[in-house]
């Protein structure tokens, strides 16, 4: 649950809130020292878009197993490559999936998702480096606070070397629109001009990485 409240940039006030809840019950909650009746983790679930189950911690796997599995089923979505398909993404062109998949975790996916690799340590300790992600597509105004897959121009994420970005998005009035990592071992990117940022999708869930055996 905490992971799902962090990545939506959310303060446990701002999700009790949102749910009808007291922060403090939040709070208990997520240290684990109360329990929530089913009513309780219906109103969190519904406030973070999520089904129940997934209040519990998405099932990350074995090691040396994706966290999502090949389907042909009518719920699969696509698996891109980020370092081939951000700059396709919106712009009016076709983007090649690697695969179709399903979360093995079963959080609920619909049409627009994708899961795609988040390469790089700037996210980091939230988003690990290599983890898959499932994002959802943004429509409209861009969601400040939540954590989104941006395209870059004139302008390099120096985490990853490349013109698409994964980082929390602040935007302030009268102030440029900022990327900003978790990692305080990286520095925020400040987007001057408007026309230089264009915000894909904001990141759902971390899904797990996949560490092989040696």
């Amino acid at each position: 649950m905490r992971e799902l409240r962090s990545l939506r940039g959310w303060t446990q006030q701002e999700l009790a809130e949102a749910a009808g809840l007291h922060p403090v019950h939040i709070s208990r909650i997520e240290l684990g020292i109360a329990n929530a009746a089913l009513p309780t983790l219906v109103a969190i679930a519904l406030a973070l878009n999520v089904q129940v189950h997934a209040l519990f911690g998405l099932r990350r796997g074995a090691e040396d197993e994706q966290p999502f599995r090949s389907s042909t089923a009518p719920d699969a979505i696509p698996l891109y490559d980020l370092r081939v398909a951000a700059g396709s993404f919106g712009a009016g062109q076709s983007v090649e999936a690697i695969d179709e998949v399903v979360p093995r975790s079963g959080i609920a996916t619909r049409p627009g998702m994708f899961i795609a690799k988040v390469s790089g340590e700037s996210m980091e300790p939230l988003i690990p480096d290599g983890a898959y992600c499932l994002f959802a597509p943004v429509k409209g105004r861009p969601p400040a606070g939540r954590i989104v897959l941006a395209q870059l121009r004139g302008v390099e994420d120096p985490d990853t070397g490349g013109a698409y970005s994964v980082k929390r998005l602040k935007m302030a009035s009268r102030r440029p629109p900022r990327l900003v990592p978790e990692n305080p071992a990286f520095e925020e990117i400040v987007v001057r001009r408007s026309d230089d940022l264009r915000v894909i999708a904001e990141v759902v869930a971390v899904l797990g990485v996949r560490r092989v055996r040696r």
